[in-house]
Parts: C-alpha cells; sequence; structure tokens
C-alpha cells in the first residue's frame, strides 16, 4: 500500500516528467561511452535507480521552486543530463562567491573568453588539444611571468578560474570549442593592461578580454550548463536529437581532460577552496534544505519515472 503523500502535484509531475526525458538521453550517451569506459557507462545508466540506505527518498522544493530528491545515488557524471546541470549550477554559485570576494578585496577582474578555429568532424581532438596548450601557453602561472607580464605592468597577475566549453554549430556544421575565464590581479584593469592580455592569443578575431562590471555574473556565466544560442548545440542536445557520430566523437575528445580549473592562488589569498570534485557539489546539494514535497518507498520511486 502507498504512503505517499506528496501535495504539491505539479511540481511532482514536472519534476518527474524532467527525469523521464532524461531517460532517452542517458540512453544515447550511455552507449556511446561503454567503448571508452565500460563502467562509467555503467554508472550513467544506472544513475538515480537506487537509493541510498533503507530510509525513504524525499523530495524537497528549494529556491525558485527547484525540486530535488534526497536519499538516491546519482551519477555525478559530466556526461549526465540529470546530474551535470545540477553540478554547474552549485560550481557557479561558488563562483561567483570567489568573484564576490575578490570584488571586495579591491581586485581586478577581467571576463575573458579565447576561441580556436572552429573545425569539422573527425577534428575536435585535435583542436582541443590546440586550446589547452595555447591557453596555458599564453596565460602564465604567476609564480612564473615571463618579462613581458612585468614590463607592461602586470607583475601582480594572481591567476584565472577558467572553463572549456564545447558546443556544435548546427549551422556550420562544425565544433565550437573555446574557454571562457575570469583572470584576477591585485590591481585594476586598464585598457592597456586588457589590450596586452588580448595580444596574448594568436588569433586576434578570437579573443576578448574586458573588465568584468558584474563579476558575479560573468562567474556564473563562464560555467554554464549549457548555450543560451539555439544554434550552438551541447552534449545532451547532440544525444537529444540522436546524433550518435557527434556524442561518440565529443566523449572521445574529452575522455581524461581536465576541463576546468581555478586559481590557487585567489583561494589562497581569500582563503576560498578551489573547485570542488563533481561528487562533492552533489553532495553538498544533497545537504541542503528545502520544503517537504513528501516521501517515496524506492519502488514508488521506479514508478513515478
Amino acid at each position: 500500500m502507498s504512503t505517499t503523500i506528496l501535495p504539491d502535484h505539479r511540481a511532482r509531475t514536472a519534476y518527474f516528467g524532467g527525469l523521464a526525458a532524461n531517460r532517452p538521453v542517458t540512453d544515447v550517451i550511455a552507449d556511446q561511452l561503454s567503448p571508452l569506459t565500460s563502467t562509467g557507462a555503467k554508472a550513467l545508466a544506472r544513475c538515480g535507480r537506487y537509493s541510498i540506505g533503507s530510509a525513504p527518498i524525499q523530495l524537497l522544493r528549494r529556491s525558485k521552486g527547484r525540486v530535488y530528491a534526497r536519499g538516491v545515488k546519482w551519477c555525478a557524471s559530466r556526461y549526465c543530463p540529470t546530474c551535470q546541470p545540477r553540478i554547474m549550477a552549485s560550481l557557479a554559485w561558488k563562483r561567483a562567491e570567489r568573484a564576490r570576494a575578490a570584488k571586495a578585496a579591491g581586485y581586478g577582474i577581467s571576463f575573458y573568453s579565447v576561441d580556436v578555429p572552429d573545425c569539422g568532424p573527425g577534428e575536435l581532438h585535435a583542436q582541443l588539444d590546440l586550446l589547452l596548450e595555447t591557453f596555458r601557453a599564453t596565460l602564465p602561472a604567476p609564480s612564473r611571468l615571463p618579462v613581458t607580464w612585468v614590463r607592461a605592468g602586470l607583475s601582480d597577475l594572481i591567476g584565472a578560474d577558467w572553463n572549456v566549453e564545447i558546443d556544435w554549430n548546427a549551422d556550420t556544421g562544425e565544433w565550437h570549442p573555446h574557454i571562457h575565464a575570469l583572470v584576477y590581479r591585485q590591481s585594476a584593469w586598464t585598457p592597456d593592461a586588457l589590450a596586452f592580455l588580448n595580444a596574448q592569443w594568436p588569433w586576434a578575431a578570437l579573443t576578448d578580454a574586458q573588465e568584468a562590471e558584474l563579476p558575479e555574473a560573468a562567474a556564473r556565466y563562464s560555467v554554464k550548463a549549457e548555450n543560451p544560442k539555439p544554434h550552438l548545440l551541447s552534449l545532451f542536445d547532440l544525444a537529444r536529437l540522436g546524433l550518435t557520430d557527434q556524442v561518440g566523437e565529443y566523449l572521445m575528445a574529452v575522455q581524461g581532460r581536465h576541463l576546468r580549473s581555478s586559481s590557487r592562488k585567489l583561494g589562497s589569498l581569500l582563503g576560498l577552496q578551489g573547485d570542488p570534485e563533481d561528487a562533492d557539489l552533489l553532495q553538498e546539494l544533497d545537504r541542503m534544505e528545502g520544503d517537504s514535497l513528501g516521501q517515496l518507498t524506492l519502488s514508488e520511486w521506479r514508478r513515478a519515472w
């Protein structure tokens, strides 16, 4: 006999509808991921299917009406259409916290975006190599600043919080890999300093460094889960459309890569940690409180979606 009492039927229906819509997307990605890592593919396919321990699964509604299930084993995979948006939303909050603290400390903050030329099918792996190698070469570690940076007045560089974003351009049939970063220094960014930062990137038309007038908003944008431009498709869009060749190439290209990083020096100066692991971010979300929408047994949970 069911013991479920959920007072907000609309919220419950919308929540489980979203989970159900993610299942075919998960299946496509898990199928393409299996030849690369069978363990990762199995974890992805089983995401949310099991409870933690024997306690009932609790449904909570938090800010902005978002519903969350506590007591479920989520996979915490960056390839998961259920976990990844929540992970990135939590990371965005933490990056914004760092930007807010840096602004309060009087540090200069630049929103810095760099691209490499778009590339066709079969070329994403090599183009990601190029993007990451060029980024690391043109934005040096503060402890190893070249003389040119010192002469340009940037000896007070702190470091950068950055994130790689990979989209498929549906209009051109090409990959669009790029990086968004917040670059921190101990003094304000002047027009000359921003021009110098832009000049370091080999492709002049594919770089944009500007002072972050709204650092918290820039921080959240830098780690957004999906691109708001409709012609730029994410991994989940590709899976949803059944574009398995692109899904497979995406997964192959990003395997074993670190696609984001945060400045250790900034964290040390501000007394804040860097980017937590994805599983840690989900655990933090699991501990957050909210308004209870009721509870379900494992069998009720599985039937619901």
